[in-house]
């Protein structure tokens, strides 16, 4: 608007350099944020970038089982090793699918020729976190992030275990949960009314029963699972750890409870008594090796003070990112982090004995052990690995595979996911009165002229700005390969001093230079450093 003249609109162009490749293979070799091993131990499945593959763990061999923009989580094996059960978030919801090998003669998917993609549970709600029961016959799965739901496979049908008004989720994934292995009862962390507090429950798989608290702590526990055998559930839990002084936990423990007297009194035997025992139980073995049965043992549970069969199994606290008691009940093996990042601790659950297995140095990593008990497939800062549990010994899972990326599909999914996390999670139901469709129409006709991640991450953070709620934004932060590093000498610096070298104004008192032996003093110039002259052409920061 010139002075005196009305405003007119301006003509701008922006120039774009379009040339840019959107669709381009890359190596599937790293980036994966969850693996499971199938049940014969030859094959693992993963996600890498929000799509499923299947590898070898000899030779390398790695296939692809999903091929779409949209984010698949949460890949587990079927129990017959047969069928891969996935959620997706296709067509602006998450489902849950399953893919299966078709042909009958083919045994592992690495080698598959044909699949079968199939949704099991579809419906207008979201779905996720699949999981298979251990006899295969049913999915336990949460609906809308906090209920507890079992589908039945051959039936059809799915239904209630555990109500909404028992949870709130924070971030997607963070509500864990397991299966008996009779497949009979399920175990969750969940709220008891007491803020962010959970405890662990167990209830019946048919629905039938009461939920049942485990722990009755009063602090957070987390993460449930059972052993092998059924005869204990183990979780994380903060009750005995570090605290900061705001209460908050910074570290926790591995606690167990026992389902029945005896699994107490077995697992309190010394190691003396425990091999005697064991050595009759061999005999007993020998005698009834023709009576030898594969059905499943009912898992049998002692309501009366089963609170007071509880065990801490750590010695001693730590930040955990995750846990697993192996097929004999003798051995937990943890992550946990002591340094910088976690590493592999092993306790002998009957002699107290806790070593290092391994160091990963992880900033994130999680692990699984195999159904044989012998190895633990471990995912370690986005790479995988194979452990012997005894010895630490590594070796890799040799994935070796390509996929074909779509750039511009990718960002189209993210802006429809983080729309959609908005209006399923935000904190309060209004948005803040924002007319959030209205936003979704304005900066949805952008997607088309974006054509990088910075320009993504500006865009989507701007959407989310609308807003107006802390918390809330978008960001990208490339890799940063072979980067300068900045001296850091604790000093500041003259910024009108326009002469040769660096004034200094100020030395921080307790920083680098403020030693006894150190004759830099306020008022000093720096001239060179490493004998390279100080210019004013020369441009330095973040002294």
């Amino acid at each position: 608007m010139k002075e005196g003249e009305k405003p007119k609109n301006l003509s701008v162009s922006v120039m774009l350099d379009g040339r840019a490749n959107q669709e381009k293979v890359l190596p599937v070799n790293a980036g994966i944020s969850e693996m499971s091993v199938s049940p014969n131990g030859k094959e693992v499945v993963f996600v890498a970038r929000g799509e499923v593959f299947v590898s070898s763990v000899e030779g390398g061999v790695t296939k692809r089982i999903t091929n779409t923009p949209a984010q698949e989580r949460s890949a587990r094996f079927s129990p017959d090793g047969r069928t891969i059960i996935y959620a997706a978030e296709r067509n602006s919801n998450w489902n849950i699918y399953t893919s299966s090998i078709k042909r009958k003669e083919e045994l592992y998917f690495y080698a598959s020729t044909v699949l079968k993609e199939e949704a099991i549970i579809a419906t207008d709600k979201e779905e996720f976190q699949p999981l298979y029961s251990p006899d295969g016959k049913e999915v336990a799965f949460l609906e809308e992030r906090t209920t507890l739901r079992i589908y039945n496979l051959a039936g059809k049908q799915s239904r209630t275990i555990i109500t909404a008004d028992k949870n709130y989720s924070y971030a997607d994934g963070d509500l864990g949960f397991d299966w008996s292995p009779d497949s009979k009862w399920v175990v969750m962390s969940y709220l008891t009314g007491l803020g962010f507090v959970r405890d662990i429950g167990i209830i019946q798989s048919d629905g039938k029963g009461q939920l049942i608290n485990l722990t009755q702590s009063g602090y957070s526990d987390m993460s449930p699972g059972f052993s092998k055998d059924g005869k204990m559930v183990y979780w994380y839990s903060d009750r005995d750890g570090y605290r900061a002084q705001n209460t908050q936990s910074a570290s926790g423990d591995i606690y167990s409870v026992f389902l029945t007297q005896e699994a107490l009194d077995r697992f309190q035997l010394s190691k003396e008594d425990f091999a005697l025992v064991k050595e009759e139980e061999e005999k007993d073995k020998k005698k009834d090796s023709a009576k030898t049965s594969k059905e499943v043992a009912p898992v049998k549970i002692e309501w009366e003070n089963i609170n007071e069969r509880r065990v801490r199994l750590t010695t001693h606290t730590s930040v955990m990112s995750d846990a697993v008691i192996n097929n004999t009940n003798d051995k937990l093996y943890y992550l946990a982090r002591f340094e910088t990042g976690a590493d592999l601790w092993m306790t002998d659950l009957r002699t107290k004995e806790t070593k290092l297995v391994t160091k990963l140095d992880a900033n994130q990593a999680s692990f699984e052990l195999s159904k044989d008990g012998k190895s633990l497939f471990v995912v370690n800062n986005g790479g995988s690995m194979k452990l012997d549990p005894e010895s630490g010994k590594e070796g890799n899972v040799n994935i070796n595979g390509e996929m074909g990326h779509d750039g511009a599909g990718e960002r189209a999914y993210i802006f429809e996911h983080a729309w959609r996390q908005v209006k399923k999670k935000f904190y309060v139901p209004d948005l803040h009165g924002v007319d959030w469709p209205f936003y979704y129409k304005e900066y949805k006709k952008f997607l088309p002229f974006v054509k990088n991640k910075y320009d993504f991450a500006d865009m989507l953070g701007e959407m989310l700005g609308e807003l107006n709620g802390s918390h809330t934004g978008c960001r990208y932060a490339p890799p940063q390969v072979n980067t300068d590093a900045t001296a850091s000498l604790g000093i500041f610096i003259d910024q009108y001093y326009t002469g040769k070298g660096l004034k200094i104004t100020e030395v921080l008192a307790k920083g680098p230079l403020d030693k006894n032996v150190s004759k830099i003093k306020a008022g000093h110039i720096i001239e060179a450093i490493d004998g390279e002259e100080l210019t004013p052409k020369k441009i330095f920061i973040n002294f």
